[in-house]
């Protein structure tokens, strides 16, 4: 629900903001640290496939988890690694590149940045938070950077948002600005966002409307029920998160295959949020790897047996884009 007073709500979540920040300073050291092991823990093992993306991490400040170490790891691995750079006021963040040698001098608000590494554009943004709801929707710092950042991101990245546990709401009272993530990590584990409405279901309008269809009771068509179609996309995200950890640990690596399977993945992420599913998520990502001509062939499938015109379209993209990848043949 987007609240509308939007007076009421700034003061709403300035008092959270403070409150939530409070709290996370009144941490011990030690146990911020315990708190950002473990989270760095859970997005290695649960996201192996992280070290084949251009990963943006932060900066931590006053209190925020400390991922420097993640980012450490993955320019270890081969991988590439950047931070935030405010460029100007009120405009979006640039990213650019960071190793644990690069020279950093001070930004905005005195946080270390880079200024001598080249600009890249993040496939992966690990984006901090202070307080987040169920939605996915994050309580940033209250500058509206990622806001505005994410807004201007096209392809959109995948998007971690890393914080606190205690920092989980009820709601933030979202506004037409603000933008969900897929993922958000805290030192208790995932949370996957849970919408209580989806955009796009199995219900909606059909794709190829025929006469009075729409008062068809679902399935009546052959087309999928609303469990039936999350768990077929939840079984093809499975399968589509295989194929990127093994091209993550391939030897030798390919950018343009690992590119295309993160973008599939992330895609097929998003539609699971949209149904109102959770993505299955496996310890060791060892499902057995699909070749992408079948992975593609899947989903053209899949798309024919939706009836949401919005969804049958974009299943349809991420087939076309797959069976046009020219790393997925």
């Amino acid at each position: 629900m987007i609240e509308t007073d939007w007076p009421q709500v700034t003061a709403w979540r300035k008092q959270r903001r403070t409150e939530l920040r409070a709290a996370r300073q009144a941490l011990s050291p030690a146990e911020r640290e315990r708190a950002a092991e473990r989270i760095r823990a859970t997005l290695g093992t649960a996201f192996p496939e992280l070290c084949a993306a251009v990963l943006a991490g932060y900066w931590p400040l006053a209190g925020e988890p400390d991922l420097r170490p993640l980012l450490a790891a993955q320019v270890a691995a081969g991988g590439v690694a950047a931070l935030p750079v405010v460029t100007a006021r009120n405009a979006p963040l640039a990213f650019r590149r960071w190793t644990p040698e690069t020279a950093l001098t001070p930004g905005a608000w005195n946080i270390p940045v880079p200024t001598d590494t080249p600009a890249v554009r993040p496939t992966v943004l690990l984006v901090p938070l202070v307080g987040f709801d169920d939605a996915g929707y994050r309580l940033g710092n209250g500058g509206g950077y990622y806001d505005r950042t994410l807004a201007a991101c096209d392809p959109l990245p995948l998007t971690l948002g890393v914080g606190y546990a205690a920092g989980r709401l009820a709601t933030i009272h979202p506004q037409p600005h603000d933008r969900p993530l897929d993922v958000i990590v805290t030192e208790s584990g995932i949370h996957w966002p849970r919408p209580g409405t989806g955009t796009a279901d199995a219900t909606r309008t059909p794709s190829s409307p025929v006469c009075y269809a729409p008062d068809a009771a679902p399935g009546y068509f052959g087309e999928f029920t609303a469990p039936e179609l999350e768990q077929a996309l939840g079984g093809l995200f499975v399968r589509a998160r295989a194929w990127a950890v093994s091209l993550a640990r391939a030897t030798p690596r390919s950018r343009p295959a690992e590119d295309t399977a993160l973008h599939l993945c992330v895609g097929l992420l998003r539609l699971l949020r949209e149904v109102g599913g959770a993505a299955p998520l496996p310890d060791d990502a060892a499902a057995p790897t699909t070749p992408p001509p079948v992975l593609a062939a899947e989903l053209t499938t899949l798309a024919t047996r939706v009836r949401d015109d919005a969804l049958h379209g974009r299943l349809r993209a991420l087939a076309d884009a797959l069976q046009a990848a020219p790393a997925a043949h």
